[in-house]
């Protein structure tokens, strides 16, 4: 074997070990709230639930993205809600980023769906205010998404708002 061979040999050893180290470091550093929701978990998820909902602030700096807002399923009382999450989804990987949600007292959304919705329940409990921090999300575009659970139901809703980052 030609001196050189062995060179190159040596050489694509290297760079084979500098790739890999590479992924590793990539897939230590995402972020621990990313999830992907396979095809599986679709089809749990209720599709045709009437639902009412409203951005009502949007705040992004430097360092967070943080909204504020409400969700209701129309024909299903707040109380019911066990969890209400708020993601960052990706469309080009189907990633989802968890932003920190908490769910909010909201009796001006009881009052305004009493008088507009057909067969009201209570929605006190409809609130949120979510954040994530901008570190964690690598560049792309972004849709929110609001994950609804209840015993009864399961809804993962993509909301009319999109992120470009």
């Amino acid at each position: 074997m030609k001196t050189s061979d062995k060179i190159l040999k040596i050489i694509m050893a290297v760079v084979m070990v500098i790739a890999i180290a590479a992924i590793a470091h990539m897939y230590v550093n995402l972020p621990q709230n990313n999830y992907t929701f396979n095809s599986k978990d679709y089809k749990t998820f209720d599709l045709n639930e009437d639902n009412t909902f409203a951005f009502e602030e949007y705040d992004v700096t430097k360092t967070n993205i943080t909204c504020k807002g409400w969700f209701v399923l129309n024909d299903e009382p707040t109380y019911k809600c066990k969890k209400m999450q708020i993601y960052l989804g990706t469309a080009a990987s189907h990633l989802f980023y968890k932003l920190d949600t908490v769910r909010q007292n909201r009796p001006d959304v009881d009052v305004y769906l009493q008088k507009r919705l057909p067969m009201p329940q209570e929605y006190k409990e409809s609130g949120f205010t979510a954040s994530i921090s901008r570190k964690d999300l690598p560049h792309d575009t972004y849709n929110f998404y609001v994950y609804y659970e209840s015993n009864d139901h399961k809804v993962m809703r993509k909301m009319p708002y999109k992120i470009i980052i």
